[in-house]
């Protein structure tokens, strides 16, 4: 399930799939692939594309163009793999760049070092609305005609 223009729209995406060559298994590795002919927008071989339908709630986001994805025996050319980590040659070999695996590492963690820090600000900042809301907030009947008790 894919938000994002992949039941309708998209013609390419960009995958991550397991990498196989000559029966070795190497991992997860990233792909643009084509998904729909660009001539009549048909699904290419072994790929199933198609809209999620109807959305629950109000309907206000049914305009959404969400998809849901599948492939069946495809197979992926070798200039379409983002090959900046590793890559595959024109005879098939399957080599490890020479980008340090530290280097590689130290940006997944600084990316999710990232999130738990945007997390933690947007976290403060619905703390510091709801606590100064809960401040001002009176809730149940008042008492004799005068105003409503103070949360």
């Amino acid at each position: 399930w894919w938000p994002g223009g992949l039941g309708k729209v998209s013609t390419h995406a960009l995958i991550y799939a397991r990498l196989i060559t000559d029966g070795q298994d190497h991992g997860v590795h990233g792909f643009i692939v084509q998904l729909r002919s660009l001539d009549d927008h048909l699904p290419l071989p072994g790929i199933t594309v198609g809209d999620i339908g109807m959305k629950f709630g109000s309907g206000a986001y049914n305009s959404m163009d969400n998809g849901v994805l599948r492939f069946d025996h495809v197979r992926i050319l070798r200039d379409q793999m983002l090959m900046g980590v590793s890559q595959v040659t024109r005879e098939g070999k399957f080599m490890q760049s020479d980008v340090p695996r530290q280097l590689v590492y130290g940006t997944m963690v600084y990316v999710r070092q990232k999130i738990v820090a945007d997390a933690s600000c947007a976290l403060s900042r619905a703390v510091c609305i709801a606590t100064r809301y809960s401040v001002v907030r009176r809730q149940f009947g008042s008492h004799n005609g005068g105003p409503e008790t103070q949360v």
